[in-house]
């Protein structure tokens, strides 16, 4: 038959049309170089695959890469349409009307609790501050100085936002910093779809681990379906009856260790325990390089103080993540937002630019600590306790009143709190047009440029308002490119 094509003719051609179809669409998402997948600062040891503790840094392969670099162009020129969008929020997450809302900072806001927050903007000249970030090039130049001015604002806020809702102002009873009352209040005030939260943040246990306690659903991600054969395979089928070492990195960095845990007693993250005692379940630790190498690429020597670290602690080692399947005390995992869905946002908004001559750009922020701003259960931190030496050698133990790195349960409720922050932020922001997306502890804020001052500025105030810090060092307003879970995009 005249003109008819094989059937790898045909796939070949369509790929051509589609590669074809994506240049076309203009600035939409470009992925200008692969530097590196999530942040592991927020997802500390539960890097690796399926969650599996990174205990060595090493280099992929350059076939690792080329195949990495190869699904990443066939996945870009393929079609978005008709995908499911996730924000990072839970199953719920739909994909905003972006012709709808206000273009320009609107004066008076349907929700009391909105304007109170654009009032505080305003008053204390947040929006301007953050206007000059973008006329400066994007970044934060004095973090202090924006720290202080947030701390300032964020104390007649929250008083007023209190006072509005008849809550305390105080913080959780629990031990944590953020504002459970206000917190819970606000929830509750925007009907959030997570109606379980409210009554755990207000518990002054702390939030149940999934070690003894269960953990109450949300219903709003989806459900935790454990590899049975894995986890039975690789994990012990009791927690450990004593502790037997380290592993052989905190040989050399024993020092390292112990300045962490100093340190987050300090905090009041963790507090000091006998080492002798009975109840206590201990982990193992790692003591790893953030980097792997220095900038010669060569090895580093872990116990050099210049050399920043990261510790690993082993809760499947020891026996204690295993408990939440046993005992069916976790019933949801966490769901996190694909390159799919930052290019679904980010072919919408390209298309509006070039369609309609609108100008949209990107505010990113980051929380500081993470998981760490979380109280654990306190009937549950023994089971999450640390065995070191001192400085001057002596065996001395701290365990977590803050939930850690590696803990099974850690994600899903870090990204139950994160999320319900983000959905009230929604809803208190729905005059405008904007998208707001949640990766761990990575915010980007997607809006008309025209909006984008205020806008940041009042989502950096709500969650000082809430007492939830963030890291100022990662705090990027109107920049042209940005790195979103570890690609660089630009609109």
């Amino acid at each position: 038959m005249p003109h008819k094509r094989s059937a790898p003719a045909v796939k070949a051609r369509r790929v051509k049309q589609r590669r074809r179809q994506a240049a076309t669409v203009g600035a939409l998402l470009h992925v200008l170089s692969v530097v590196g997948g999530a942040s592991s600062d927020a997802l500390g040891a539960s890097g690796g695959p399926e969650g599996e503790p990174l205990l060595s840094s090493s280099l992929p392969s350059a076939s690792a890469l080329r195949k990495n670099v190869d699904f990443l162009t066939e996945f870009g020129s393929s079609p978005a349409e008709g995908q499911q969008f996730t924000d990072g929020t839970g199953v719920f997450a739909r994909f905003p009307d972006l012709a709808q809302g206000s273009c320009v900072p609107v004066r008076h806001h349907a929700s009391a609790i909105m304007n109170i927050l654009a009032t505080s903007v305003r008053s204390f000249g947040l929006d301007e501050y953050f206007e000059s970030i973008m006329k400066a090039g994007g970044s934060v130049e004095n973090a202090d100085e924006l720290d202080s001015l947030l701390q300032k604002a964020a104390t007649p806020c929250r008083q007023a936002m209190c006072a509005a809702l008849h809550v305390s102002p105080s913080p959780a009873t629990s031990g944590a910093d953020f504002r459970a009352e206000l917190f819970a209040a606000l929830l509750r005030c925007s009907g959030d779809v997570d109606q379980t939260l409210p009554q755990c943040l207000l518990d002054p246990r702390g939030l149940p681990a999934g070690i003894e306690n269960d953990i109450p659903p949300s219903g709003c991600y989806p459900v935790f379906k454990p590899n049975y054969t894995k986890i039975r395979r690789e994990e012990p089928p009791s927690m450990a009856a004593a502790f037997e070492s380290h592993y052989p990195s905190v040989d050399e960095a024993g020092l390292r260790l112990w300045e962490v845990v100093a340190r987050d007693v300090d905090k009041g993250h963790m507090e000091w325990v006998s080492p002798s005692s009975p109840d206590a379940v201990f982990v193992k630790c790692a003591v790893i390089c953030k980097g792997g190498t220095d900038a010669r690429g060569e090895s580093v020597r872990l116990s050099d103080p210049a050399v920043q670290i990261r510790v690993v602690q082993d809760y499947k080692e020891n026996g204690v993540n295993r408990c939440a399947v046993d005992r069916s005390l976790l019933h949801e995992t966490t769901l996190l937002p694909q390159l799919k869905d930052y290019r679904m946002v980010m072919e919408a908004v390209a298309g509006r630019m070039q369609e309609l001559g609108e100008d949209w750009a990107v505010c990113q922020l980051d929380f500081a600590g993470a998981f760490r701003n979380l109280p654990v259960d306190r009937s549950e931190s023994k089971y999450l306790s640390i065995q070191l030496l001192s400085p001057d050698d002596k065996l001395v133990a701290a365990r977590h009143l803050r939930y850690p790195f590696g803990l099974r349960s850690s994600p899903l409720w870090w990204g139950r709190v994160s999320g319900a922050l983000v959905r009230i932020f929604n809803w208190l922001t729905k005059a405008y047009r904007r998208v707001v997306i949640l990766y761990v502890d990575d915010v980007s804020l997607i809006c008309l440029r025209s909006s984008l001052a205020f806008l940041s500025a009042a989502l950096c105030l709500f969650l000082t308002t809430l007492s939830f810090p963030l890291s100022f060092s990662k705090i990027f307003v109107g920049k042209d490119v940005n790195k979103i879970i570890g690609f660089l995009m630009q609109l």
